[in-house]
């Protein structure tokens, strides 16, 4: 399983989900335990500065996270992926 902590929703609580880890990750964790990591990944205190920035170098600077963000869990959505 892999969770996912998210900044909190009102009240300053923290939102913590859990979830199945997609098998293809199966073995990149492993191997990550084994060398001892504690973590998958680390994010950015601010992760919507770090995609302008990358939207920016990129040449789309018209883009933000919050627009794709939106338009990717829409397509997903309609595609049938399970919200899991």
């Amino acid at each position: 399983t892999i969770t996912f902590r998210a900044k909190g929703r009102g009240g300053g609580r923290p939102h913590v989900f859990t979830t199945t880890l997609h098998d293809g990750l199966v073995p990149l964790v492993r191997e990550l335990r084994a060398a001892g990591a504690k973590r998958i990944c680390t994010m950015p205190v601010v992760p919507s500065k770090v995609w302008h920035d990358f939207f920016s170098e990129m040449g789309l600077g018209h883009l933000c996270f919050h627009c794709t963000r939106v338009s990717v869990v829409t397509r997903l959505a309609r595609a049938g992926v399970p919200m899991a």
